[in-house]
């Protein structure tokens, strides 16, 4: 450990004042951390006002399954329009398709971000379209 048995010169605290003389008192600076770090506090009180305004873990946990509900609901939309469009192809019955395509559109869509809300509406608007174009 390093040891300053004195110090001298101006302090620096004021002009008008001057150092008397070499400071008494030994200084010294521990060569290690203290060994109670983990006895440190956990949060500091800005770590806890940061976490006053992020959404809790099941804030975030939420809307991550509402964004995964949605999700699923785009994708059984994207294959049913996909499956009326090959039965179209080839002209096979492409009732069901219509029907499914109608049941579809009745399941609400869970509140999800913004993005995926725009991808929603845009698909849930071109399976109204199909469903339009063929009379239902």
């Amino acid at each position: 450990m390093p040891v300053i048995d004195r110090i001298s010169g101006q302090t620096g605290v004021s002009q008008n004042r001057r150092a008397r003389g070499p400071a008494t008192v030994p200084f010294s600076i521990p060569d290690q951390e203290p060994a109670s770090i983990d006895a440190a506090p956990a949060t500091s009180p800005a770590a806890e006002i940061v976490a006053a305004y992020e959404p809790e873990e099941t804030d975030r946990t939420a809307a991550a399954e509402r964004d995964a509900v949605g999700q699923r609901l785009g994708t059984a939309l994207l294959n049913e329009l996909g499956t009326l469009q090959r039965n179209l192809l080839i002209k096979e019955n492409y009732a069901v398709s219509l029907e499914r395509l109608n049941a579809l559109l009745t399941v609400p869509g869970p509140s999800v971000s913004p993005d995926l809300a725009a991808v929603l509406g845009a698909v849930r608007l071109r399976a109204r379209v199909e469903l339009a174009r063929h009379g239902q």
